[in-house]
């Protein structure tokens, strides 16, 4: 016999019992489906809050690509400041925008 048509020997059984122990809690998906608020995101920053504000205030994604010395320096001012990287660049941009509108 060669190694592809061999016999394997049959998988030991495990406790499941001994898995209960260690078990991570997880929530029940039906009750996430149902709430109102989303499990992804616990702050309940999902998008819908902006569909309340006027058109004139509402966010929309915008990519960039910047150098890693840049990225390192706004994630010390994230761990500084304790705000967001959105609110960092969204604040950063309107006052470029502003200063070069004067």
């Amino acid at each position: 016999m060669n190694d592809r048509t061999k016999k394997r020997s049959p998988m030991p059984s495990l406790d499941a019992a001994a898995f209960s122990v260690v078990a991570i809690p997880q929530p029940d998906p039906v009750q996430l489906a149902t709430a109102g608020t989303s499990a992804r995101t616990p702050t309940g920053n999902d998008g819908k809050r902006d569909a309340a504000r006027p058109a004139s205030q509402r966010r929309v994604q915008l990519n960039v690509r910047v150098s890693e010395e840049t990225r390192r320096k706004l994630l010390h001012r994230k761990a500084d400041t304790g705000r967001s990287i959105d609110e960092l660049v969204g604040t950063a941009l309107e006052r470029l925008l502003n200063e070069q509108a004067k």
